[in-house]
């Protein structure tokens, strides 16, 4: 069972997207492993509260999950 803190991130993340996408991406989102979706969070919150890029290795792992849950 996902903790409250992953559902809180989940939600932010959705947040941010456009309402046509939010289905889209709560598919998506779904499909990640708890790790998968801490990571990823932690990603978000680094580049866009932060207003950094992602580092390599950051950019490097979101192209691995869209490749590895591509629809």
């Amino acid at each position: 069972m996902r903790s409250d803190n992953l559902d809180r991130r989940l939600t932010v993340l959705e947040a941010k997207r456009p309402d046509a996408d939010r289905q889209e991406t709560r598919t998506f989102l779904a499909k990640l492993t708890d790790e998968e979706l801490r990571r990823l969070g932690d990603i978000c919150l680094r580049t866009d509260e932060w207003q950094k890029e992602p580092t390599d290795e950051e950019a490097c792992f979101l192209a691995e999950l869209r490749t590895k849950y591509a629809t």
